[in-house]
């Protein structure tokens, strides 16, 4: 029994790293975004060309 309570805890965390992984990815890839955008705003609000 203590077994499988080990081996069950190791593969939810090993679940929940995934979903830490993929939550990150899609987070830098949104700041991503929002940095390249912020780039080619012009200070007064404008895009630039």
């Amino acid at each position: 029994m203590q077994d499988l309570l080990i081996s069950q805890s190791r593969t939810d965390s090993r679940e929940v790293n995934e979903l830490d992984s993929i939550k990150a990815r899609i987070i830098s890839r949104d700041l991503e975004r929002y940095i390249i955008h912020n780039l080619r705003m012009l200070p007064d609000g404008r895009l630039e060309d």
